[in-house]
């Protein structure tokens, strides 16, 4: 999850740090939402 992530942690891509903070947020959230999803399924 963390190498899904680190793409949004490279400096110099035009975004505030508290935004990109947010994406990942957002991402583990999924993530994390994806892994609960698989588990009720099995």
């Amino acid at each position: 999850m963390y190498a899904l992530s680190a793409q949004y942690n490279t400096p110099n891509n035009g975004m505030s740090r508290k935004k990109r903070r947010r994406i990942i947020a957002a991402l583990r959230l999924i993530y994390a939402l994806v892994m609960i999803a698989k588990e009720v399924m099995s």
